[in-house]
């Protein structure tokens, strides 16, 4: 995928300031922080194209897998090949602040794995997908509910654009 070096300068401009203070508090050195910052920099912007956050849920003895990815949307529209390898129970929506949504589940018999995605594209051009896989479990025993990863989705903290 192409790197929108362009959103990358806006998103390196919008934080920048609090990026250097931030490092200084942790080095205590101006020139230390530099030195982080500009290594951090270059190794986000290796992985621009798609940054990513894996979570492990647990509660009680089930345990989940939570990944929660960040694209640029790059015009892109929400369907059920966004949001799962299948179109198993899959759906789409459009809420009227103009998010686009794909939420999609499914249960994998053989591997005894239960899956649930949500693929969400913000009107400030953030695509976020969030995906929970979930072993022995079935759709109704699962961590965290469709409405749940919409929410992760759309939480104004995940965003590549200020």
């Amino acid at each position: 995928m192409p790197v929108d070096v362009e959103g990358y300068r806006d998103y390196v401009g919008a934080r920048l300031e609090p990026l250097r203070r931030t490092a200084y508090l942790l080095s205590g050195d101006w020139h230390t922080a530099d030195d982080l910052v500009s290594a951090t920099l270059v190794k986000l912007l290796r992985h621009w194209s798609r940054v990513s956050v894996p979570i492990q849920l647990s509660r009680g003895g089930d345990r989940g897998d939570l990944v929660i990815g960040l694209s640029p949307a790059l015009g892109a529209v929400a369907g059920c090949t966004l949001a799962m390898d299948s179109t198993k129970d899959c759906s789409t929506a459009q809420l009227p602040d103009g998010t686009q949504m794909a939420l999609g589940t499914e249960v994998d018999a053989a591997a005894g794995t239960s899956r649930r995605s949500a693929t969400v594209l913000r009107p400030d051009g953030t695509a976020v997908g969030v995906s929970l896989v979930q072993p022995g479990a079935s759709l109704d025993e699962m961590l965290l509910t469709e409405d749940q990863l919409v929410t992760f989705g759309r939480w104004p903290g995940f965003n590549l654009y200020p």
